[in-house]
């Protein structure tokens, strides 16, 4: 019994050592199971696949877990936060659910829209943002010169003691890689020999497009808001270009959301009409910058799946160029001497002058505008805003306030535009308070005192309406529509404009315009100041387009008591050469005339030359306008070039060159042609007529697109080559029967085979003078031999030859 319990108190030992030992292997085992494993699963959304393979991780609890990336890349929202590597468990995302195929190998998701990242498209589309403008090194000096001779009674007495003199405007530049440099001054000789010259502008310019800005040194203007007022100055200025990037939009467009439960057509009409069609995913969608025009509107969205059943919203939008997209901010800032007695004097530089313009687009709704200038005697700073209410307007409103050695002031902005319907409304106010003091003004002062509202004043309608001071006050609505129950449209305006002396004006103007039958137009327009009853009248007119460009108009005027009418009938000059125009004019009224004219425009010039009969007499003038450019060592005489322009190459005379799909002339006799007005930035497309080439040219491609920069040339250059001759050989055997189609061949010296068609006919290229051939057909091969006289312009055929 003893040794009994000695054997089972040793048996309890050894168990609770064997226990002692298995334990941690359990635990370890426990471990195992928990171990990660990793996934490739097929993803569905909701029930839709995804077409996506992501990755997954598995615990030994159960859960599944994705990294951060994988799920932003299948559309599930996380939270920012989360670096794209951390595994996320699906179960903490609220609201989300899904369910484990182990034999399929997939996972199906189910999340509502909370839980999705909505897919953003832009109705633009892809734009190209890259920096595509470039210039070559040259010059262009744009000219316009008009001479007049008469004033007698009649024409017979046209002489040299009648000749008054040229005068010429000179617009002048050279350009780089690196920037334009510009000139325009007016030139003028008498009948005396006497000459002048008056100099206007001389302006540096360098374009930066990669950051959008366009600096420039010289004769700058200064930029501003609708409450500041621009000044001339002499020196620097750095200022944002947005036509830099023609793809860009700086308007915020309208945007329209939905949700699709399958992949679904969107089709979006603005106001009636189709704006734009796009193709979305399953899931919560966003379409961006929507096509629309300017003013408010109603977008209709209808989302369309393949199974044809649809959903439709709408949504209303105002659109305004007075707003900027949120990110965007333009500028401008320069600083120099304040220019005066512009087109007066030659160098007429004052004080010191700086000033500052930032605007801002905080939110799609809501722009943000700074402005500040500053002198010896002078500090002036403001602030205001754009902003879209309800949208279906623009509210703006700004505040200002002025030091300066005329004391302080304050001036106050406001503006309200909008469009109810096809009614379109646009006010504004804006008052000065105390001595409120601008750089304009402060340029403009002669022996440190103020320019009195009547020598600044102009004759024209109402009393004193420029001034050189800034205003006390400015006020105005005009409203427009066309009538729904008739084709007219009417438009008022009220302005309330009272300069520094204090003499308002107080303007009513009513405008009424129909379409008559025939494609005429009729208008009327009436208008009176309320403070002075003499600046009344009535202008009613009517016009009439005819074919081939002619159009002819009339018109009666009535004010204080005067009446006044006219004729006319012209056809204006067209753009491409060898175009013709011309103008008959008779008024009757104070300062009766008539007057004919007639234009003509080359390729090199246009030219112009008109008689005027009025109470002084007969007298005839001329004018001739155009361009002398060059680029590439070359120099061309064209008409005017404003904008960029383009030389092109096609080595050969006599070459079509189109502009856009339209014929821009022929090349000269160095086989160039210039192309003037391109629009700078924009791909301009030019290509040249093969059909026009020599028989044996060759070249890579019959079209280009020119890119000029800002004022400048580019060299577009098709680099057609002249190839070896060829011909059309007509080969037969011995017996007189045509080579079989299909037989290889070589031209002796060439590693190019050839291959012979039908009638024994084979194009071979690459010959000369005297030739030797290699035909192989049928497993034997055979030689022939031939002379070749090159032709202009004609394919030549030679043979039949026979091959031996």
């Amino acid at each position: 019994m003893h040794a009994r319990f000695l054997r089972r108190l040793a048996e309890f030992v050894l168990a609770a050592i064997l226990a002692l030992v298995a334990l941690p292997l359990v635990a370890a085992a426990d471990d195992a199971v928990l171990v990660r494993q990793d996934y490739q699963l097929d993803v569905s959304i909701n029930g839709q696949p995804t077409k996506l393979v992501a990755r997954f991780s598995h615990s030994g609890d159960g859960r599944f877990s994705s990294p951060a990336s994988e799920l932003r890349e299948l559309g599930i929202k996380v939270a920012d936060g989360v670096a794209d590597g951390e595994l996320v468990p699906l179960d903490s995302i609220g609201g989300l659910s899904y369910v484990y195929d182990e034999q399929m190998q997939a996972i199906a998701i189910e999340a509502g829209d909370d839980q999705r990242i909505t897919k953003t498209y832009d109705a633009r589309g892809e734009r190209d943002g890259s920096k595509i403008a470039t210039a070559d090194y040259g010059a262009v000096l744009n000219y316009a010169a008009f001479g007049a001779l008469g004033g007698e009674d009649d024409l017979s007495n046209f002489n040299g003691g009648s000749f008054s003199g040229i005068n010429a405007s000179l617009d002048g530049r050279v350009f780089t890689p690196y920037g334009v440099l510009n000139q325009t001054a007016i030139a003028g000789m008498t009948l005396a020999q006497e000459t002048s010259g008056l100099r206007l502008e001389t302006t540096y310019t360098f374009t930066d497009q990669d950051n959008l800005v366009t600096w420039r040194g010289g004769d700058v203007i200064s930029g501003g808001v609708g409450w500041s007022r621009p000044v001339r100055l002499g020196g620097m200025q750095a200022q944002r270009t947005f036509s830099i990037r023609p793809d860009l939009v700086t308007t915020p467009l309208p945007a329209v959301s939905g949700s699709a439960a399958v992949p679904s057509t969107v089709d979006v009409f603005v106001n009636g009409v189709k704006s734009h069609s796009q193709q979305v995913g399953a899931g919560p969608y966003q379409i961006d910058n929507i096509p629309s025009i300017s003013g408010s509107g109603v977008a209709q969205v209808i989302t369309r799946d393949a199974a044809g059943r649809e959903s439709v919203q709408s949504l209303s939008f105002y659109t305004s160029p007075r707003l900027l997209r949120p990110g965007l901010y333009d500028f401008s800032v320069e600083g120099g001497y304040a220019r005066r007695g512009f087109g007066v004097e030659n160098f007429d530089y004052g004080v010191p002058a700086a000033s500052a313009t930032l605007r801002s687009g905080i939110t799609d709704w809501l722009t943000a505008e700074v402005h500040a200038e500053g002198s010896e005697d002078l500090i002036n700073a403001g602030a205001g805003f754009a902003v879209r209410a309800f949208d279906a307007s623009v509210v703006g409103a700004a505040i200002s306030a002025s030091l300066s050695d005329q004391g302080t002031g304050t001036q106050f902005y406001g503006s309200f535009e909008t469009k109810i319907g096809a009614v379109t409304i646009n006010a504004r106010a804006q008052h000065a308070i105390g001595d409120y003091d601008d750089l304009a003004s402060l340029t403009a002062r002669a022996d440190n005192g103020r320019l009195s509202a009547r020598t600044a004043g102009f004759s024209g309608i109402g009393r004193n309406v420029f001034s050189l001071e800034p205003p006390r006050a400015i006020d105005s609505i005009t409203i427009s529509a066309p009538l729904s129950f008739d084709k007219s449209t009417i438009s008022a305006m009220f302005l309330r404009y009272e300069p520094e002396n204090g003499e308002r004006s107080d303007f009513v103007t009513a405008t009424y315009s129909r379409p008559l039958i025939a494609n005429a137009n009729m208008y009327a327009t009436g208008f009176t100041d309320l403070n002075d009853s003499d600046q009344t009248g009535v202008y009613v007119g009517v016009s009439m387009p005819l074919d081939d460009g002619i159009s002819v108009s009339a018109a009666l005027a009535s004010r204080q008591n005067a009446y006044s009418g006219y004729l006319d009938a012209n056809k204006p000059v067209g753009p491409e050469a060898g175009s013709w125009g011309w103008r008959i004019r008779d008024f009757e009224g104070d300062n009766a005339y008539r007057t004919a004219a007639v234009g003509h425009r080359m390729s090199a010039a246009r030219l112009e030359a008109s008689l005027r009969q009025d109470e002084n007499g007969v007298r005839g003038a001329g004018e001739i306008e155009g361009a002398l450019a060059m680029l590439g060592g070359d120099v061309y005489m064209t008409n005017r070039i404003d904008d960029g322009f383009a030389v092109v190459d096609a080595h050969a005379p006599g070459v079509r060159v189109q502009r856009e799909n339209v014929v821009a002339g022929v090349t000269n006799e160095d086989g160039k042609i210039l192309i003037p007005n391109l629009n700078a930035y924009q791909k301009n497309k030019v290509a040249i007529d093969p059909m026009d080439l020599p028989l044996n040219a060759e070249f890579a491609s019959t079209f280009d697109y020119a890119t000029p920069g800002y004022k400048s040339g580019v060299y577009v250059n098709f680099d057609v080559k002249q190839a070896r001759p060829s011909a059309l050989v007509i080969l037969k055997d011995a017996a007189g029967a045509f080579l079989p189609a299909g037989s290889e061949g070589r031209l002796e010296g060439s590693d190019e085979p050839f291959y012979v068609g039908y009638d024994g006919q084979a194009f071979i290229k690459g010959i000369g003078a005297v030739n030797t051939i290699r035909v192989s057909y049928d497993g034997r091969d055979c030689t022939a031999r031939f002379a070749f006289a090159p032709t202009d312009n004609i394919q030549p055929t030679i043979g039949p030859e026979v091959c031996q």
